[in-house]
């Protein structure tokens, strides 16, 4: 989040160090399952369509901490063969709101604390039932779970859904007739 207000000098060695952590658990995964799948590093906001079609795409709550999560999810989407699977925090306090204002999404940086450094939007299942359906995987379902995290149950929940209609854009330069 860019506080104009916030030194973010030791914030950035902390964060890479945790992004490193977050990697060498991948690749330890990887190794020790003998996984075939591969590695694109990058932005969300530029995949690149060389990497070519994919049956599955997965966001582990990785869209609220990207100032545009619907630009992500077209992005990712738009190379996705059968299904798409979003898990995000479930925030209480949106999550009963958002039953009045369906579907809803949140600004979270608070100018007076500089808090939080990472997260931009508290998202609700609808909203993401929404994005994901306007791009072509209208067919879709949420399922609640907890997860523990840093020592603490989190409440989280998962949209999972399946393409109904589109077709992939592998190659955005190629003309269409």
């Amino acid at each position: 989040m860019p506080f104009a207000r916030a030194d973010y000098a030791q914030f950035e060695v902390e964060r890479r160090a945790h992004i490193r952590r977050l990697n060498n658990g991948y690749w330890f995964c990887h190794r020790a399952h003998g996984s075939r799948a591969r590695m694109v590093y990058g932005s969300v906001y530029a995949i690149p369509a060389a990497i070519g079609a994919v049956d599955v795409a997965t966001f582990g709550s990785v869209l609220l901490h990207v100032r545009d999560p619907f630009l992500a999810l077209q992005n990712a989407l738009r190379l996705t063969r059968e299904t798409v699977v979003v898990t995000e925090i479930l925030w209480r306090r949106l999550a009963v709101m958002g039953r009045l204002v369906r579907p809803s999404m949140a600004f979270r940086p608070d100018i007076r604390t500089g808090q939080p450094r990472e997260t931009w939007w508290t998202l609700t299942p609808d909203v993401i039932k929404a994005f994901i359906g306007v791009l072509g995987f209208e067919d879709s379902e949420v399922r609640y779970h907890t997860q523990t995290a840093g020592g603490r149950r989190e409440r989280l929940f998962t949209v999972i859904g399946r393409r109904t209609h589109g077709g992939l854009e592998v190659d955005p330069c190629r003309k269409r007739s």
